[in-house]
């Protein structure tokens, strides 16, 4: 039972690995999350520079949260906590009509990047 257990720790420590990978390293991801800000959003060099910060600071949050040990039911919760805490972060940078574009267009256009990750 005991080795069936870590057989079983193991796996899963490896499809956290493995889910890292395929997503990329956190600086890419930000940066990629960046540039698409950029686009959408037409950020002024000062608010490019915090966002990339931003957006870092909140990869590297999720990244360590999907490789940590648990149940994904679990990390859920703690995934939606990151997102409101990012949000908030970002409210300090952009203006309302760039807050409104990021919650209306950026944000769906992330989700289904994700989506599109995890599936391949």
């Amino acid at each position: 039972m005991k080795a069936y257990l870590l057989i079983m720790a193991l796996v899963l420590q490896m499809m956290g690995i493995s889910y890292a990978q395929e997503m990329g390293t956190v600086e890419e991801m930000a940066a990629q999350q960046t540039a698409l800000m950029d686009d959408k959003l037409s950020l002024s060099g000062e608010q490019k520079i915090q966002v990339e910060t931003i957006n870092r600071l909140y990869t590297q949050k999720q990244v360590d949260l999907m490789n940590s040990s648990g149940s994904m039911f679990f990390k859920v919760g703690d995934m939606k906590e990151i997102g409101r805490s990012k949000a908030e972060a970002l409210k300090a940078v952009l203006t309302e009509e760039q807050m409104k574009i990021y919650e209306d267009e950026v944000i769906p256009i992330l989700k289904k990047q994700m989506k599109k990750k995890r599936k391949s």
